[in-house]
């Protein structure tokens, strides 16, 4: 079991699985994990009141990883990479105490060549819950990517509100990409939707911006970060220079 002390910096270099990294209640963390081994796993706890900005800075290949997030706690977990490897990822995100507050961004680009897999969960377990899930995933020619997100709402979740953001963007001919929005209602008093889209640049954007002396790759890329920005609240300014095409 690892602690974290509040407003503490922590990397946490996954080597072997974690049974639970805690955040003592009320303390602020910020940390970031690096899997070291395929089909990394851990647990993390956000105890109550408790801050956390839970960071992936490199695309694990294969692993399971939940978060259990307690009451009034506050939590963001960031997804983000940029590489040509095969993925296969499980995410359960369990919004177990009143009030607990999750926003769960995916930022990455799939290079040529690759598969990728995401399976993503947001379980409200207790009232006023609220989460977000916002995922954009940039898909280069040759490569796949599929994400499925699950907005489950328990019966003792009145009162959550829970929203699922995927977007997509196919750059090339052979590439590919397929969304799985669900939700699962058991409570009668929630705020639950979802949105998908799959699609390619706006050539009339290309050309405004080819039009004002900018060649074609670099205007690409220009359009590539702002489509991923959604979904890079709060993240490093020196890990968003790193998610080029």
């Amino acid at each position: 079991m690892g602690k974290i002390s509040a407003n503490l910096g922590t990397t946490l270099l996954l080597d072997k699985p974690v049974n639970i990294f805690v955040v003592e209640p009320k303390n602020v963390a910020n940390i970031s994990v690096i899997p070291q081994y395929a089909g990394a796993e851990a647990n993390f706890s956000v105890g109550a009141g408790a801050g956390a900005h839970i960071v992936f800075p490199v695309l694990p290949q294969t692993g399971k990883f939940r978060v259990v997030v307690a009451e009034d706690a506050r939590v963001t977990l960031s997804l983000v990479g940029r590489d040509n490897l095969d993925h296969d990822l499980d995410f359960m995100v369990e919004l177990a105490g009143s009030g607990a507050n999750v926003h769960f961004q995916i930022a990455v680009i799939h290079l040529t060549a690759s598969q990728s897999k995401f399976d993503c969960q947001l379980l409200h377990k207790s009232p006023r819950t609220y989460a977000r899930l916002v995922s954009r995933r940039i898909v280069l020619d040759g490569s796949r990517s599929a994400l499925k997100g699950v907005l489950n709402v328990a019966t003792t979740a009145q009162g959550a509100d829970t929203y699922l953001s995927d977007k997509a963007l196919l750059l090339g001919e052979m590439s590919g990409a397929t969304s799985d929005p669900q939700l699962e209602i058991s409570a009668n008093e929630v705020k639950a939707s979802h949105g998908a889209t799959i699609g390619k640049l706006p050539a009339e954007e290309l050309f405004y911006i080819q039009s004002r002396g900018i060649e074609r790759h670099k205007a690409e890329s220009l359009l590539a970060l702002a489509f991923l920005q959604p979904a890079l609240v709060g993240v490093s300014s020196d890990l968003v220079r790193s998610l080029t095409l």
